[in-house]
């Protein structure tokens, strides 16, 4: 079974995702706080095939991500890291700081049953 970890403050929409039938054979991880991310990151670590990254977390108005995704990847994270902001210049920010992939919050199901596969 693939696990996925989400990390986004909008818990209505990670929990709806969660919930999608599409993901009965899937493991998703939800965070919502840089604060629960690092704890899910270190408890889960050999665990996570794939990690999907709000470009904004704390701060809703400027991405502030980027260093979470630097971390991961300092980490020596081989899985898919997908940016996933309903702005694009934001995903943007987030493919430059190592994110693998980019999708909106409206294409994300689509995405992760792709990249899970």
């Amino acid at each position: 079974m693939k696990t996925i970890l989400i990390i986004d403050d909008n818990l209505a929409f990670t929990s709806r995702v969660q919930k999608d039938k599409t993901f009965e054979e899937i493991r998703i991880i939800l965070a919502g706080s840089f604060y629960s991310a690092k704890i899910i990151l270190e408890k889960q670590w050999n665990n996570l095939d794939l990690i999907c990254v709000d470009a904004c977390i704390e701060n809703n108005e400027e991405p502030d991500s980027e260093y979470l995704i630097e971390e991961i990847i300092k980490r020596g994270f081989k899985g898919a890291i997908i940016a996933c902001s309903g702005n694009d210049a934001f995903n943007d920010i987030l493919i430059k700081a190592g994110a693998t992939h980019k999708t909106t919050k409206t294409n994300l199901i689509d995405t992760l049953l792709r990249l899970s596969k």
